[in-house]
């Protein structure tokens, strides 16, 4: 654990930045927000959206005073060399794989959880943590969009996480959780359900329950946005493969000539990420978007 700093002039010397200009920032840090609602093929979801002068700091106090703490091995998102594929990696070929999805999280994660995580948890002094936590809050809550709201929501779930991950483990279950995701594998890991839903109201949070996901051996279980049917390994579905193929396919399309250059990053991102687990099937992904892009010349 990182030395807990206690005087203003400890935080403006670890985050490289004038007394003046954070105090500055912490009292107008509700006008260095942008907000907007980004639009996917599930949901819609607001982010908060700083500004860059915002960010720069809020990157700073994430890469100096949280990235640092030791979090334990169950925990994938927002934690420096994990990710969602080390965290599908962990519910590999078994009977049953349970998903749940925390309603509203960040808007549910309150500036005096995130005080408390400063104060208490930290051990940061009051003057300290009062301004990190304007820096670190939007309107009462945390921010979503924000570079250090995952690393918070973290440590603000610490006290459930601890509950949850000893009913897991006493259940013979696996547990991991990736920032609002919470995955249990093993068999009678659907048991867990109920409990971990009452530790997690304790704490005030809610489980979806829409989203609760219950996923059988002989179904797809898709983990963080990947299959972890096989032992071997997570991949792509097949049908966010099937979806890269008829995004290469519409750019033949007449009509795509006006958003061809965002489609065209867009699917070569797509294919990127197919390549980190499905190498085969992104060199077939590459190959039809080369003769697609061939006969459009």
């Amino acid at each position: 654990m990182t030395q807990p700093v206690l005087s203003l002039k400890g935080l403006c010397w670890k985050l490289c930045t004038r007394r003046a200009d954070l105090e500055q920032l912490a009292a107008d840090a509700v006008h260095h927000y942008h907000p907007f609602v980004r639009v996917t093929r599930k949901k819609s979801r607001r982010i908060d959206n700083p500004d860059e002068r915002l960010k720069r700091v809020q990157r700073r106090i994430d890469r100096t005073l949280l990235k640092k703490m030791a979090l334990p091995g169950h925990l994938h998102g927002g934690v420096i060399g994990r990710s969602a594929l080390t965290n599908a990696s962990e519910h590999l070929g078994t009977h049953m794989v349970v998903r749940l999805d925390l309603r509203d999280f960040f808007p549910s994660v309150t500036d005096r959880q995130v005080y408390a995580v400063w104060v208490k948890t930290l051990g940061y002094s009051p003057k300290v943590a009062a301004l990190l936590t304007s820096l670190t809050s939007y309107h009462g809550r945390l921010p979503q969009g924000a570079p250090s709201s995952s690393s918070l929501a973290n440590l603000v779930l610490s006290d459930a996480d601890s509950e949850i991950r000893t009913a897991a483990l006493s259940a013979g279950c696996t547990y991991t959780r990736y920032v609002d995701d919470l995955i249990f594998s093993g068999a009678g890991s659907q048991n867990l359900v109920a409990s971990v839903a009452a530790a997690l109201q304790k704490a005030g949070f809610r489980v979806s329950r829409a989203k609760i996901a219950l996923m059988r051996g002989s179904e797809l279980q898709e983990v963080t946005g990947l299959s972890v049917n096989s032992r071997r390994g997570p991949s792509v579905p097949r049908y966010k493969r099937s979806r890269v193929r008829a995004a290469i396919r519409s750019l033949s399309d007449p009509c795509a000539g006006q958003h061809f250059a965002t489609a065209l990053r867009s699917i070569t991102g797509r294919v990127q990420q197919v390549s980190i687990t499905n190498s085969g099937a992104a060199q077939a992904l590459r190959r039809q978007l080369a003769a697609v892009l061939e006969r459009g010349r």
